[in-house]
């Protein structure tokens, strides 16, 4: 009965920890030359990672 308990308690943990947020942050500072295409790259990277409920 004890191993039941222990397993349950075992999965209800690594079910929280799947379910998790995962925290990104985009760094974009350039020095000099800023290619043209970065804010678009991260604006795309911030509705990808939005899509897939991620924290930005």
């Amino acid at each position: 009965m004890n191993r039941i308990f222990i397993f349950l308690f075992l999965l209800l943990g690594m079910s929280a920890a799947v379910q998790a947020q995962r925290q990104v942050l985009i760094f974009s500072k350039t020095k000099g030359f800023r290619h043209g295409s970065i804010e678009k790259g991260a604006e795309v990277l911030k509705q990808l990672l939005d899509k897939e409920k991620n924290k930005i």
